[in-house]
């Protein structure tokens, strides 16, 4: 197994999915990242752009005994 990552950023539900399958097949570490509507919200209301790094960073370094295969980042007080 390869001993490098891909990050997929942007990409919709479907071809985000295909995407990742495609390269995690090759062996590769897949980071896949998604987006919904935040970008109607007013500023103070979003992710900041460290916390979501340090997220990703934390994926990227996870042991391999405990592996998650997905990571939903929600801002705080968000309504479901």
């Amino acid at each position: 197994m390869r001993n490098a990552s891909v990050a997929i950023v942007g990409t919709g539900d479907h071809i985000g999915a295909a995407i990742a399958r495609h390269f995690a097949g090759e062996g590769f570490i897949v980071h896949d990242g998604r987006r919904n509507g935040d970008a109607l919200l007013p500023p103070d209301r979003l992710m900041h752009p460290a916390s979501i790094a340090e997220a990703y960073w934390q994926l990227h370094f996870q042991p391999r005994d405990a592996w998650t295969h997905e990571l939903d980042l929600r801002r705080y007080g968000e309504s479901w």
